[in-house]
């Protein structure tokens, strides 16, 4: 009895060192994400494949997988699925796809989607959460990487269940009668609420046991905070308020992300759209508007979620009154898989279409033939024969639009239809954390007012025009700067919104500069010089030219000192390079030689021979590797 007591208790202790050397094993069982992705893209062309179709790589217990998918497949379910490598035989195996006969092969770019293919086991298909939950959620001690692994497969589940926006989700629910919660199964509701519970639980594990553990958001701590607030938000968008409230906690957000929300929501005017894109800009203004009580004056939007129909009809029907939102286009055709994806037709960018036009054909009939909408004849979507959309605001004025790409998102006509119905009764912004590819076709009618680009019913003429004294009031009577103390940052988050401050109080300065206001200049200049420096964030782009402000105020000295230390991080660089892992190398070296090219524009231009000199040797040793 003894001896069996004892053979149990060695293999309880044992146990976790063997499931974790089968993870191992498992893990290291399977090609690399870039090694699937360089094979394929050398031996086969999707490029040649019908038009619509997008290639998409899954990897399961099996192996990896290719697959097509066409934009209106609403299932997501895997179309023409092949394996391509096999972890039974542990070798590449043939696909009937179009053979490369070229060699212009598309570069592998280490982004989101690559990164997630390395952290899972499993990825790429709408079952990959399930299959990782199976593999892993009975597991009692994971390392840091694995629990992440598993509270995005919670996540994900929910997210299905609730609100599926996620890529690889099975999207039934945005075509189908459920846009009133009564209507909703009950058993959805409590599993979605189920897995959005383990989901957070997981995260919280992973906080306790490393606080430093860093994700793709940022800091653990921010991915847990945008976890209750992104469930928060997806039990809004069913109706459910009841069980969403049950998200809105205290003390989510570290002071550096209140007070960035803060500034967000203070550059707006009252009762302003605030539009936004990623996690952490809406997150965290949801979380100062809901549980802080912090300008909820504002409209939220988030510029991906306007790829879902779910989520317009919750902010034309489900929002609070005032804070409703219109829209000309009806809901059935946001959720129509036709809107999936608009086709530009026409190569000529001077043909124009008036967008009232496009909503009139629409709510006419779906079917419709015209010569500004039509069905396209290979796949099902919708063709619209212009480039340039007119949308009209108020009496004659219209906002003038230019797209130099071939197709549109459901997000893209959502967002025309958000602003042509609501700008001329609402002030409309951007959150400035947007990429600018995003909002390149309004940057003629933006303009910056502190923190967020507003929306004007005049144009600017130039993208980066500033309103100056509304800029300047802003940052001197509505901006937070706590959270911001004297240690250098490390997380992610962080560095990418002090950059993005950076940036912003260099362009009012500058704006400030050109409209005669030099005292004041000099006000913001100092203000940002004091509250960014190089020991908390290292300096960067956006540092050339706040010297250049300083030139401009005839403060050369300033301005010597900051080109110094820029070109100091360079050197940095240039000692460290050949230690930065080689998928990063290139896109590294790239910005280092912008980088050290706009202080080289500098010195030239305010004739400072010694650091130009230093800049373009330094340029040299980038090139020459």
């Amino acid at each position: 009895m003894k001896k069996h007591l004892l053979a149990f208790i060695f293999l309880l202790i044992l146990s976790p060192l063997f499931a974790q050397g089968y993870l191992y094993y498992l893990k290291s069982a399977y090609p690399s994400y870039k090694n699937v992705y360089e094979y394929f893209y050398k031996n086969y062309n999707p490029d040649e494949l019908p038009k619509g179709t997008q290639v998409y790589f899954a990897k399961d217990k099996d192996g990896w997988w290719v697959y097509t998918l066409s934009y209106q497949n609403i299932s997501r379910v895997p179309e023409n699925k092949q394996l391509l490598w096999s972890v039974r035989e542990q070798k590449w195996l043939f696909v009937k796809m179009p053979l490369r006969k070229d060699k212009d092969i598309p570069r592998f770019v280490e982004d989101f989607t690559a990164k997630e293919y390395e952290k899972h086991f499993f990825y790429g298909y709408p079952a990959w959460a399930e299959d990782v939950i199976k593999l892993l959620s009975q597991e009692n001690s994971l390392p840091d990487k694995y629990l992440e692994s598993l509270a995005r497969a919670y996540s994900f589940q929910s997210e299905g269940l609730l609100f599926p926006h996620s890529e690889f989700q099975p999207t039934e629910n945005e075509y189908d009668k459920f846009f009133q919660l009564k209507d909703i199964p009950e058993i959805k509701l409590v599993n979605g609420l189920k897995n959005a519970e383990l989901a957070i639980q997981t995260y919280e594990k992973l906080l306790r046991q490393n606080p430093y553990y860093h994700t793709p958001v940022g800091s653990v701590r921010l991915k847990l905070a945008n976890e209750y607030m992104s469930t928060y938000l997806n039990f809004m968008i069913m109706g459910d308020t009841l069980r969403a409230k049950h998200f809105l906690k205290p003390n989510l957000y570290e002071d550096f992300f209140v007070s960035f929300a803060k500034n967000m929501l203070n550059s707006c005017e009252e009762k302003a759209i605030l539009i936004t894109n990623g996690d952490t800009d809406t997150f965290a203004i949801l979380y100062v508007q809901h549980v802080l009580g912090i300008r909820r004056d504002v409209t939220v939007v988030n510029l991906s979620f306007l790829q879902k129909a779910r989520y317009i009809h919750y902010l034309q029907n489900l929002l609070p009154q005032e804070q409703r939102l219109r829209f000309k286009i009806q809901i059935q055709h946001y959720k129509s898989p036709l809107t999936e994806v608009l086709y530009l037709a026409n190569k000529e960018i001077g043909i124009k279409v008036d967008f009232d036009e496009i909503v009139q054909d629409l709510n006419k009939d779906m079917q419709v033939v015209t010569n500004k909408l039509a069905l396209t004849d290979q796949i099902q979507g919708l063709q619209i024969e212009a480039k340039q959309w007119h949308l009209l605001i108020k009496d004659d004025f219209k906002i003038r639009l230019k797209y130099f790409r071939e197709h549109l998102y459901r997000q893209d006509l959502a967002l025309n239809d958000l602003i042509s119905s609501n700008l001329a009764f609402r002030p409309i912004y951007f959150a400035t954390t947007i990429d600018r590819l995003a909002v390149q076709p309004y940057n003629d009618y933006i303009y910056l007012e502190g923190f967020a680009d507003k929306l004007s019913t005049t144009q600017s003429g130039r993208f980066d025009k500033v309103h100056w004294d509304k800029s300047y009031r802003n940052l001197k009577e509505n901006m937070d700067w706590k959270g911001i103390d004297k240690t250098a940052v490390k997380d992610s988050a962080k560095v990418r919104i002090l950059f993005n401050y950076r940036y912003r109080f260099s362009q009012i300065a500058g704006m400030l500069i050109e409209n005669g206001q030099k005292f004041l200049a000099l006000a913001v200049a100092d203000q940002c010089y004091d509250l960014f420096p190089n020991e908390i964030i290292p300096y960067d782009f956006a540092m050339p030219y706040l010297a250049s402000i300083y030139y401009q105020l005839n403060l050369s000295s300033k301005g010597d000192k900051i080109l110094e230390i820029c070109m100091q991080n360079i050197e940095k660089y240039l000692q460290t390079r050949y230690s930065i892992p080689p998928q990063f190398a290139s896109k590294i070296r790239e910005d280092y030689y912008f980088f050290a090219d706009f202080c080289d524009l500098t010195a030239e231009k305010f004739e400072r021979k010694t650091l130009q000199q230093r800049a373009v040797y330094l340029k040299g040793r980038i090139v020459g590797g």
